[in-house]
């Protein structure tokens, strides 16, 4: 199926895509169809009531990175994204897996982040060598442990396959996948995964309320 976005930062009719399956225990207040965007520091500090404005309805937000680095952005923008009417927002980890110990650098992580009953925690891990499976899961069992809750898990497909996360045991450790594919055609479901829940098919969106380009992500399931 092939699917067409509108122009950068527009928001067009609802984009046609095929019914899925309800997820138990569904921690995404979306509907299929919506997008969002995420930040880091490269962002500073958007305007989150324009974002809104164009219809977009979740946030992911850099929060740290290894066991050293702290998005100096995170607290006032998680504050402005709470106020601005979104309907998720999430904290992302960059993970250093040749670097630390998925223990280590969850406690970073946790030390640093400001979680809401509905907020979501997410592993971005897009970097690292060998089998990073027993990395991957323990960062999640870690998130599930600590926050009652599964966490989302970031990454894109070939990363995933040579390095073992196209795998049932993470995927059944995590809430579900955001996947990044920078193609115009829906990218395909990595093996040991049931769905891909965000998509993230642009790194260079053009969005009113952010001073240059940023992700921008589609909902998939529901």
């Amino acid at each position: 199926m092939s699917i067409m976005f509108p122009p950068h930062g527009m928001m067009s009719s609802p984009i046609p895509l095929p019914p899925v399956p309800p997820i138990d225990d569904n921690p995404f207040p979306l509907s299929v169809g919506d997008q969002g965007i995420d930040v880091s520091s490269w962002q500073s500090y958007p305007n989150w009531q324009q974002v809104r404005s164009t219809g977009r309805t979740f946030v992911f937000v850099k929060a740290t990175e290894s066991v050293d680095y702290f998005n100096p952005y995170y607290l006032g923008n998680w504050e402005s994204i709470g106020d601005a009417g979104f309907l998720l927002r999430g904290a992302y980890h960059f993970a250093q897996p040749d670097k630390n110990t998925p223990d280590d650098e969850f406690k970073w992580f946790r030390s640093n982040i400001r979680l809401g009953p509905g907020d979501l925690p997410i592993l971005d891990l897009e970097t690292g060598s060998g089998d990073l499976l027993p990395w991957a899961f323990t960062f999640m069992d870690l998130c599930l442990q600590e926050y009652g809750k599964k966490g989302l898990f970031y990454s894109g497909g070939p990363f995933m396959e040579e390095h073992n996360l196209d795998n049932t045991d993470l995927s059944g450790i995590c809430c579900g996948l955001w996947l990044a594919a920078y193609q115009r055609n829906k990218p395909s479901t990595p093996r040991g995964w049931q769905y891909i829940n965000f998509w993230q098919y642009t790194e260079t969106a053009s969005v009113l309320g952010v001073a240059g380009g940023c992700d921008d992500s589609i909902f998939y399931t529901s």
